[in-house]
């Protein structure tokens, strides 16, 4: 929120008669003259905001879509700079403002002077669509929307898509919230102009479930998770004011029942595994491998799947698809002698960077948030997935 100066004044810097912005994916194209009369008093910055009115003067309410700093400015200048865009959530047109904002020196931001674009802009973001429904039962929630939507170019396809249920200090509007995240799934990625269809989803709740409770559909950036769609739990969703877009709705691929048959069975014999990884802790490695190697051969067969959605919670890292290509058999090779098998607890992070998979970032995240009593806390570390949380306990003991 900027406000202008409460006294009338003839700023000695104003935007001039050429001005534009353009957005290229997550980032914006700002061109902009400058007029400068007199040297700046203080650094100045060109904000380009997403209002719900045109701005009048006073208080400027909406969400920051992006700020591109100019310094002290002593002469006319043009801006060219390509800045990270945060639009706002939701699907509702914006009026935008572009505002030249001084910065003094341990003192408020103020807007010397604004313009506003005549035309509104909608932005184009995966959604939900139709009935959505959320039925908490204790520390758990089942959740079925009719329809999750990527209304992108058909070439488009989305980062990660995960679904993440809130509680917020405040009604949620689509811009920056403060709240406790009571749980969240993966999603996976998802084509232009395609869509899933009554996607059920089970979700294990982490936190007590407090105010103003927002399901939130989040999607993977470079700059990390970005809100794109959302609805308020307990209240009428909003109409939907878009036009239709047809969307062809993915079928199950056949090779998503055995993928998923594999991974119970890796599940089921991990409590096997952590009891007698000290003796045969290389034939345990290899197993793994060959089951990891089967389920990422047969995931290459697939184009584009709705996953069937039962974690705990919402992985930080993104899975990514990967082209289609024909599975391949492996033959398994017994390693020459048994391991010793470390306690997770005391592991060096040059140790854990050994395992294939594991990243000096996401070995320095496992060490900081050591001790460790039971597996579901390691789930949690940022960067730990399914796949890569199988290969821990396959090598380590807690």
């Amino acid at each position: 929120m900027l406000t202008t100066p409460l006294f009338a004044r003839s700023p000695s810097v104003v935007i001039g008669k050429n001005y534009s912005y353009t957005f290229l994916g997550d980032s914006v194209q700002l061109e902009v003259d400058i007029a400068v009369s007199a040297s700046a008093e203080s650094a100045v910055s060109l904000q380009l905001w997403a209002s719900a009115t045109p701005f009048e003067g006073g208080l400027l309410q909406g969400v920051k879509v992006a700020e591109v700093a100019c310094g002290i400015l002593s002469s006319d200048t043009h801006i060219s700079e390509c800045a990270k865009a945060y639009v706002p959530a939701g699907r509702a047109s914006h009026f935008m403002v572009l505002a030249l904002v001084a910065s003094p020196l341990n003192e408020q931001d103020l807007i010397l002077d604004y313009v506003n674009f005549t035309k509104q802009q909608a932005f184009i973001l995966p959604r939900m669509n139709g009935k959505i429904v959320v039925d908490i039962q204790h520390n758990a929630a089942d959740i079925t929307i009719e329809q999750i939507e990527n209304p992108r170019i058909a070439s488009n396809l989305s980062g990660t898509l995960a679904l993440e249920l809130w509680s917020l200090s405040q009604p949620y509007t689509g811009a920056s919230f403060n709240g406790v995240q009571q749980g969240g799934v993966l999603v996976g990625t998802l084509l232009g102009q395609t869509s899933w269809s009554n996607k059920v989803i089970h979700m294990q709740l982490t936190a007590p479930i407090g105010d103003n409770l927002v399901l939130m559909l989040r999607e993977w950036t470079s700059s990390g998770y970005i809100t794109r769609d959302y609805y308020a739990v307990g209240q009428a969703a909003a109409p939907d004011v878009s036009a239709p877009v047809e969307a062809t709705v993915v079928e199950e691929h056949p090779l998503l029942d055995l993928m998923e048959k594999v991974e119970e069975i890796v599940e089921a014999v991990t409590p096997f595994v952590e009891s007698v990884a000290h003796t045969v802790g290389s034939v345990v490695s290899a197993m793994v491998e060959a089951a990891e190697q089967f389920i990422e051969d047969a995931e290459k067969n697939i184009i584009q799947e709705p996953e069937d959605i039962t974690p705990d919670s919402v992985a930080a890292e993104p899975k990514v698809e990967k082209p289609a290509k024909k599975s391949s058999s492996r033959v398994l090779k017994a390693k020459p002698a048994p391991k010793m098998v470390l306690s997770l607890n005391v592991v060096t992070e040059e140790q854990l960077t050994e395992l294939k998979g594991i990243s000096k970032a996401v070995a320095k995240a496992i060490v900081e948030a050591r001790p460790y009593a039971r597996w579901d806390e390691v789930a949690t570390v940022k960067g730990v997935g399914g796949k890569l949380l199988i290969k821990l306990k396959a090598n380590f003991v807690l």
